[in-house]
């Protein structure tokens, strides 16, 4: 598998889904994009929330906000929007084999990085507002994949934003 033809596939796919998002919800105020995949990397789909969507979502589980809700990708607005932008890369994944793992989440982060370093996420303050990471849907790994990307994918202060809430969690699991 071409490592750096993966990366550039996945960022085209991901600038295609998320300008769709924001086109589809142009009054909402996105505060976290996330590329999410399996333990087998045969699927990459894409995830964006926003302020509104978060509240439209609690609004009908009938419950508070909670850091669960604000960041459980699968619990998100506009979970899987523009998917079909990646289904081609999904096509090929899925003919490859498990043995690119690393590769697949590899471009997941990388992809995320280059779209913003073009400023696709804001720029200055306006970036301060937006969480960037990569997930695996019911995997013993998630929170690995989390954390390393969010870490190398935001500045500074908004990790330690996203940090702070597993680090929580990781106390009342132990409460």
């Amino acid at each position: 598998m071409n490592r750096e033809r993966l990366r550039r596939e996945v960022r085209e796919a991901a600038r295609q889904a998320f300008a769709q998002v924001r086109a589809s919800h142009p009054n909402e105020r996105f505060y976290a994009f996330a590329l999410s995949s399996n333990d087998d990397a045969v699927t990459i789909v894409p995830a964006a929330n926003s302020v509104e969507g978060l509240h439209r979502r609690a609004r009908e589980y009938g419950s508070p906000i909670s850091d669960w809700l604000r960041w459980s990708t699968a619990e998100w607005a506009c979970q899987a929007e523009g998917g079909d932008y990646f289904d081609e890369i999904r096509a090929r994944l899925a003919r490859q084999g498990r043995t690119f793992r690393r590769d697949v989440y590899e471009a997941m982060i990388g992809a995320l990085a280059d779209l913003d370093d073009e400023g696709f996420f804001g720029t200055g303050a306006a970036r301060e507002n937006v969480t960037l990471f990569c997930t695996l849907a019911h995997s013993n790994d998630s929170e690995w994949l989390e954390n390393e990307s969010a870490r190398r994918l935001n500045p500074l202060a908004v990790y330690e934003v996203f940090r702070q809430v597993d680090a929580e969690d990781e106390d009342e699991d132990a409460g």
